[in-house]
């Protein structure tokens, strides 16, 4: 998820996401994005830094958004992706997320 995010458009100063997102199997899993010196860092494990937004969401829903199958905007509206945080972080977060280089690609068949 970390390389699908636009580096151009994510804040300058020190920002650090958390996502929650809930797993087929019934469990939550917890990942943090956080920016360095390098680029973005996808941690599994909680670096430490204050969390500046919030994401909650399903793998299910995350999959089909990023795969270009549902519109990252609509299930925000919806509430399938739940963000929590400063304002200016929500509204600017779908412009941050890219899709995935195969979005858009006829299913073989």
């Amino acid at each position: 998820m970390r390389r699908r995010i636009d580096l151009q458009r994510f804040p300058a100063e020190k920002t650090c996401l958390k996502f929650e997102i809930a797993t087929v199997e019934g469990g939550v899993a917890h990942y943090w994005i956080v920016d360095n010196d390098e680029g973005l860092e996808l941690c599994i494990t909680d670096p430490g830094f204050p969390v500046d937004l919030y994401v909650t969401t399903d793998v299910r829903t995350l999959t089909l958004v990023s795969n270009g199958d549902l519109s990252l905007r609509a299930m925000i509206e919806d509430g399938r992706i739940d963000l929590h945080g400063p304002t200016r972080l929500v509204q600017a977060f779908p412009s941050w997320l890219q899709l995935n280089m195969f979005a858009g690609v006829p299913a073989a068949g």
